[in-house]
């Protein structure tokens, strides 16, 4: 199993971007601009926190090696119509935000080196995954909840030969990677599957995966040791 994947390059630099009052939304600290956020974000050295406000901000943005994009929790929202956030390097994070996608991924990595998902909330609507990583020596998950569109009132309408055009398919998609972490991770509602780890040494600590057409948890080659998880219908 491959995943399809888009990089975008994005250059490094020195700039380090500070709290910014956001005029147009309530919002404790950070920007809510798009453009401010992407030039922040393209040059930012390593060891940067970028942080976003309680506002909805959209577009498709690259979090670079050793950077970390944080927002205040679930208004803080990063909306794209198709893959929303990249981590796109180590040390890559992404914390304390919504992210609200419409096809491709919610979050997609693909490399070497260490990323981390920390207190972040996915909806997915169509696509290939909330989160999708291919490659990294290490993924940490934490207190990640990932709802894609399908629910107990609609299942039946979802088409038989099940597409990324036609609803989300899976909520996670793990390939290739050496040390998967996740801790305190919902999903539910994917077409094809919930959890899906291909290659990957998966260790799981507390969740639930329920409400997923298809399979809920599978595993291909690599190792999974799952500890008070729940998988249902």
């Amino acid at each position: 199993m491959v995943l399809s994947m888009l990089r975008t390059g994005l250059s490094a630099g020195l700039l380090v971007l500070t709290a910014l009052v956001c005029g147009s939304c309530a919002s404790p600290s950070g920007t809510c601009s798009a453009d401010e956020l992407a030039t922040a974000l393209m040059t930012a050295p390593s060891g940067t926190i970028i942080e976003i406000g309680e506002c909805q901000i959209e577009g498709r943005f690259t979090v670079p090696a050793g950077v970390t994009l944080r927002g205040h929790g679930p208004r803080s929202i990063l909306t794209s119509s198709g893959t929303a956030i990249e981590l796109a390097g180590d040390g890559a994070s992404l914390e304390s935000v919504r992210v609200e996608h419409g096809s491709g991924h919610g979050i997609v990595a693909v490399g070497t080196g260490s990323i981390a998902v920390r207190s972040v909330e996915i909806r997915s609507t169509l696509g290939r995954a909330a989160i999708g990583v291919e490659g990294p020596s290490s993924v940490v998950l934490s207190d990640v909840i990932a709802t894609g569109p399908v629910t107990r009132a609609n299942a039946a309408m979802v088409p038989a030969a099940a597409t990324a055009m036609n609803t989300a398919l899976y909520g996670i998609l793990l390939v290739g990677v050496g040390d998967a972490r996740l801790e305190r991770v919902t999903v539910s509602g994917f077409g094809t599957t919930g959890v899906a780890a291909s290659d990957t040494t998966l260790t799981w600590q507390t969740g639930t995966v329920t409400e997923n057409l298809g399979i809920g948890v599978w595993i291909d080659g690599g190792s999974a040791t799952l500890e008070d998880v729940v998988i249902s219908d």
